[in-house]
Parts: C-alpha cells; sequence; structure tokens
C-alpha cells in the first residue's frame, strides 16, 4: 500500500462527511457501512458489498446500478463483490456511499447545540445524573 493511501481515503471522507477506521494489525484505513466498506484501490477508490446474509437480488441490483454510472466491476460473487469508482464524480460517489450503506456525520449548529443542552439539563429535574455524589436510596421490594 502506497503511503498516499490515507489521503486518498481520509480527503474523500471529509468531503462527505465520513468516518474512518483504521486497522490496527496493517494500519489499512477504510470508511465502513452497514453493508460493506469503502477502500483505496489504486488511484480510485472501490467500494465492496458485503450483505449480512444470502441476497444475490441485492447485490445484482446494485452491481446494475453501478455499472450503469460508469463504475467497473473488481469482483462479481454471487451475493458479493466490490467495485471501483471515481470519487471525484458525484453520482458515483452517492452510489458507492449508498451501496456500502454509510452513514454520513450530523452537523448539529450552535443553536441545536444549546437546545439539546436546555434538554438534558430538564431531563435530570429532581433526579441525580448518573455518576454524582448523590445518593438515592432504594425501596424495598414489596410482592
Amino acid at each position: 500500500m502506497s503511503s498516499k493511501a490515507p489521503i486518498w481515503i481520509k480527503s474523500f471522507a471529509t468531503a462527505h462527511r465520513l468516518r474512518t477506521i483504521t486497522d490496527k494489525g496493517d494500519g489499512t484505513t477504510i470508511i465502513a457501512g452497514r453493508k460493506g466498506h469503502i477502500y483505496e484501490y489504486g488511484n480510485r477508490l472501490a467500494v465492496m458489498f458485503l450483505p449480512s446474509g444470502w441476497a444475490p437480488k441485492k447485490w445484482g441490483n446494485a452491481r446494475r446500478a453501478c455499472e450503469a454510472a460508469g463504475m467497473s466491476v473488481l469482483q462479481d460473487g454471487d451475493s458479493e463483490g466490490s467495485i471501483a469508482f471515481d470519487p471525484s464524480d458525484p453520482n458515483q460517489a452517492k452510489l458507492a456511499k449508498a451501496v456500502a450503506g454509510c452513514k454520513t456525520i450530523r452537523r448539529v449548529s450552535e443553536a441545536q447545540k444549546e437546545q439539546l443542552r436546555a434538554a438534558r439539563a430538564l431531563s435530570h429535574v429532581g433526579r441525580p445524573l448518573l455518576g454524582s455524589s448523590d445518593h438515592v436510596e432504594e425501596s424495598p421490594l414489596v410482592i
């Protein structure tokens, strides 16, 4: 793997608000999704489709949609496979994220943060927060 690999995948992740994870064993950086993951493949990126069960129709539909968008199939299994795509093409990038099932990182404005803080403070009214020094006696169990 080249030294540029993490830069490609990390810049794609930053541009599309995705989280990356790095394997401690070999140092490979990927973008994990619910149905697969996105990884570095040469000077392009690739998406690996790995459904949780036997799903040949889902893989066939995903493969045909990706081929129609100009992506190239690298591995074609019965129920799984991988497809290379150009990260600078917005249509291919959107489709790759959908195939892998990647979830974007939520952007929270300052107003939303303040609203969440206020709701959190109200949710603990009349009862101690977890980990606080206030001790609440348990009532005896009545059967």
